[in-house]
């Protein structure tokens, strides 16, 4: 944080992803709008999940319980500043799919670019444990770029999409651009159970690895 002023943003879904069961989003880096980004691309934005007790004001997989796949330099981080080769990265335009599969009493993360598979990204005791939120982080500076998520299980229609940018009023935060259909309980595809702290321990639930 530089001058009190946070150099970074990172929001996270209201809805956990469910444990035992199959489950993925998508993400599109929508085009600029106006004038208002001061750097050329590739930017720094990232694209992962997380625990509940994230630092808001970092990068996606920077912190502990939480990996992310980067757009500026293709890396994968998990839980550290220092990425490892993943990928090529991404930016304007592109729609970049985080999917979550479970077998075998194991989550394996993956992404695809653009309809592309990338690969596994991590699997087993490498993904974080507990209840993981779809999450994306950008430079808290690009005022300009928005993002579009979308959120659901790979069999079901996917809901309308989540317009998300920077915060200009608060840096450091990220507003919702748009209405937010896709994050209502009654919306195709949400983990329309939110499992809170008082009702269940950690472990118990459906939604808690």
């Amino acid at each position: 944080m530089t001058g009190g002023v946070a150099m970074y943003a990172l929001i996270r879904a209201d809805y956990c992803i469910p444990a035992h069961e199959d489950y993925q989003f998508e993400v599109t880096v929508n085009d600029p709008v106006g004038d208002m980004i001061d750097e050329s691309g590739p930017f720094p934005i990232g694209i992962g999940l997380c625990t509940e007790k994230v630092d808001l004001n970092q990068m996606i997989g920077w912190e502990s319980g939480s990996l992310g796949y980067h757009g500026d330099d293709g890396k994968m981080f998990l839980e550290s500043e220092w990425g490892r080769r993943y990928a090529d990265g991404y930016g304007v335009n592109d729609t970049i799919v985080c999917k979550v599969k479970v077998g075998d009493g194991q989550r394996k993360v993956s992404f695809l670019k653009n309809n592309k598979p990338l690969g596994t990204a991590l699997e087993g005791d490498d993904v974080p444990r507990g209840q993981l939120y779809p999450a994306i982080s950008m430079k808290s500076s690009l005022k300009g770029l928005s993002m579009t998520a979308r959120f659901g299980n790979p069999s079901d229609v996917m809901g309308p999409g989540l317009l998300l940018t920077p915060d200009i009023q608060s840096p450091g935060r990220m507003r919702h651009a748009s209405p937010s259909p896709a994050m209502h309980p009654d919306s195709p595809g949400v983990c329309v159970e939110e499992v809170r702290e008082d009702e269940v321990e950690d472990g118990d639930s459906d939604y808690s690895w």
